[in-house]
């Protein structure tokens, strides 16, 4: 086979991958937005902030149930089954050890944050440790291999089985134990999901050689994640000590509603070229080509939403979740400018995985996380509002010496980071004047969701009419990639469309 050849299958594979996993996200995602804003409106921000409290420390131990194995998995060139057999058994143990030191630690969750509540919320939620563990080598089989499609069915499947329950559950006014109960039954059901459709099975086997070859890569991984989400979750931790549950629901729901979505569509690109650029790794002047390209597509995305957030905000957060969640809307615009920079900086950790750099990145994330620390402990003498500032200002400072350290392993300068990025996001903010000036244009005294309905399809007609006449070549890389994840039904709606718009009449043949 050719390399020409080669390539091209790799590219091909590569994009249908993209438009599996981005069908997965889009449908899940909608689905769990809906569901969130259903439940939102009849909880309310306390029932959040307990939630918030106690994914302070479970989502920490999450970390040590994957122990970054899964990533090993995918990154690794010669896959053997002691690998997997001896990968799955430590996660295994781990995680049911997690699961037992998470049910002991309730009672001192619930004193440091003063909620007796906490005790019992803590040991249910707990039993994520062990699903999630015994899930962590078949969803790493699932992606090495890019079977996004079934990946796609079991994502979207759990999303719609775990929101029914937490709904349900909220309706009949069960409160906080309703998201409880919808965080263990989604991972339920990915974990029946992934076994059903995955053939491979663990045998009682376990090799120390394995072990050491797969946490070669994996620890650094794992003590990046580990530094990286402290330095994430300081804040909620700090907001929800000193500033209690209701302060906390408020900051968490801002930070959901916009960082949450743009991250999970970085995740979306991330889950595919992750082991796309691993296969490709010794390329290096193909591997800043490919990321240089998905970074324009995802600006190309991403850019608009938090535009557009951040000019609507005012009419989208009362219009979603009530009027009892006006509170979000300050920290909300804030952590726009977070979202917009987050949105592509969280695409460095293809580069560092992709070429095995990940004790560099292990060291980045150290220094990061650490001046995250800081930042958050100097904002909270300012309230939620001081946090979010903070947060801001730090990503500000600390966005070029991140992207400068990561490019140099691939030859990629900030530079080349900045062309590729500029043209889509001039195109957004022409586009947010635009509907800044429609919102100014219309009477205060609409209700929100009608100004919404107007400026909301008004900024997706002008963004699509700014960028089709910028000709940017992130578009044309996107409707290529959308051809090739259709196949030929795109030409033929095309042309469809077209026959319609010029209303000839069609002579068919045969």
């Amino acid at each position: 086979m050719s390399a020409n050849h080669t390539s091209a299958n790799l590219g091909e594979r590569t994009v249908r991958a993209v438009g599996w996993r981005a069908t997965s996200q889009l449908i899940s995602q909608f689905f769990s937005w809906i569901i969130a804003i259903a439940i939102a409106r009849l909880l309310g921000p306390t029932a959040y902030g307990l939630i918030g409290m106690i994914t302070v420390f479970t989502g920490f131990a999450m970390l040590f149930g994957g122990l970054g194995l899964g990533e090993a998995i995918i990154q690794r060139k010669n896959l053997e089954k002691q690998h997997l057999d001896t990968a799955f058994w430590l996660n295994f143990f781990v995680g049911l050890s997690m699961t037992l030191a998470m049910i002991a630690l309730a009672p001192l969750i619930a004193w440091f944050f003063s909620e007796p509540r906490l005790r019992w919320l803590t040991s249910v939620m707990a039993i994520r440790f062990l699903l999630d563990a015994l899930n962590v080598v078949q969803r790493a089989l699932l992606r090495r291999e890019m079977r996004f499609r079934a990946l796609a069915g079991v994502e979207i499947t759990s999303a719609v089985v775990g929101g029914i329950i937490g709904l349900t559950m909220a309706f009949y006014g069960l409160g906080v134990r309703s998201l409880v109960a919808q965080s263990v039954g989604c991972s339920l059901m990915q974990l029946l999901l992934c076994w059903r459709v995955t053939s491979w099975r663990p045998s009682c086997s376990f090799s120390r050689q394995a072990s050491k070859e797969l946490f070669g890569f994996s620890l650094f991984v794992l003590g990046f994640n580990v530094v990286n989400y402290w330095g994430r979750n300081a804040d909620n931790l700090l907001v929800g000590r000193f500033l209690g549950p209701r302060s906390l629901g408020i900051y968490s729901r801002a930070y959901s509603l916009m960082l949450l979505p743009l991250s999970q569509i970085s995740w979306v690109v991330a889950a595919v070229m992750i082991p796309a650029l691993c296969s490709i790794q010794d390329d290096i002047a193909r591997v800043k080509r490919s990321y240089l390209k998905a970074i324009s597509i995802l600006g190309l995305i991403t850019f608009p939403i938090t535009v557009g957030s951040f000019i609507t905000s005012e009419h989208l957060i009362p219009g979603l979740l009530g009027n009892q969640w006006v509170g979000v809307i300050p920290i909300f615009k804030i952590l726009c400018v977070v979202g917009l920079l987050q949105s592509i900086t969280t695409t460095i950790g293809w580069i560092y995985q992709s070429q095995g750099r990940t004790a560099l990145q292990f060291k980045m994330g150290l220094i990061i996380s650490i001046c995250c620390v800081i930042a958050f402990a100097i904002g909270i003498h300012w309230g939620v509002l001081g946090v979010a500032w903070s947060y801001c200002v730090l990503c500000l400072i600390v966005w070029y010496p991140n992207w400068a350290v990561c490019g140099s392993i691939i030859g990629l300068s900030f530079s080349d980071m900045v062309k590729v990025l500029v043209p889509p996001f001039a195109c957004a903010v022409g586009m947010g004047g635009i509907v800044w000036a429609i919102e100014n244009a219309l009477p205060s005294t609409m209700p929100h969701w009608l100004h919404l309905s107007i400026e909301v399809p008004s900024g997706v007609l002008i963004y699509l009419f700014v960028v089709a006449s910028a000709k940017l070549e992130a578009s044309r890389q996107a409707w290529l990639a959308l051809g090739q994840v259709l196949g030929d039904r795109l030409p033929r709606m095309r042309r469809l469309l077209l026959n319609y718009a010029l209303v000839k009449p069609r002579v068919h043949s045969r």
